[in-house]
């Protein structure tokens, strides 16, 4: 089954959950729960990981995006309900993006020692407001995120997060914004760097 026809029809479930001016939210139910997920591979690049996956609403994408990144067995593997999860360390990494025509899927940083971009999928705010992005004129943008996933735990994201889009010839990326973790975040995840936006907590993991 083509994953364009799944997606549409999850799409079409999530609008009939609305009642008057509430809409349906899947994680509402699990608050004091992480979702399940696939564990990776042993990491094989030395890239320090900052937020490894995020996860995000199926119906906020064209139907045919996903085709682009996964096979029909990875995205069975991935989808989560009405929510589907990325992670850098699974084989096409990506990223949703809002946009002003809708939401956009990217690959997610570079791990190609062919292309002439930074071999990370991270950026540091600090590097970025200093000016070491500016070869690239980084955009900021938002990715429409519901939830983070870093070393075995999850946390909400209910604004999203915020990322850079770069360009470099026909190639086009975009790399998470990370800034220095907060106590909170250091104690929850043992890193000491943190995904740009609101982040909340899920009560059984701290």
């Amino acid at each position: 089954m083509a994953i364009s026809y799944v997606i549409a029809s999850v799409a079409t479930r999530h609008c009939e959950r609305k009642r008057g001016n509430l809409l349906y939210h899947p994680l509402a139910s699990v608050a004091t729960r992480s979702p399940t997920v696939v564990h990776p591979p042993p990491f094989t690049t030395n890239q320090v990981v900052m937020c490894a996956g995020i996860s995000f609403y199926l119906d906020k994408i064209n139907p045919h995006e996903l085709d682009r990144f996964f096979t029909p067995e990875e995205f069975a593997k991935q989808r989560k309900g009405d929510i589907i999860q990325t992670f850098f360390w699974q084989e096409h990494p990506f990223l949703p993006v809002a946009e002003a025509d809708g939401v956009k899927l990217y690959p997610w940083g570079n791990r190609d020692a062919g292309i002439k971009l930074p071999k990370t999928g991270w950026a540091k705010i600090e590097s970025v407001q200093d000016g070491r992005w500016d070869w690239l004129a980084p955009q900021a943008v938002n990715i429409p995120s519901v939830m983070g996933y870093e070393k075995k735990k999850w946390f909400r994201t209910p604004d999203g997060v915020k990322g850079i889009k770069v360009r470099f010839h026909n190639t086009t990326r975009v790399y998470l914004l990370t800034a220095k973790a907060s106590q909170v975040f250091l104690e929850y995840t043992g890193h000491d760097r943190m995904p740009v936006g609101k982040i909340i907590y899920l009560k059984n993991e701290r």
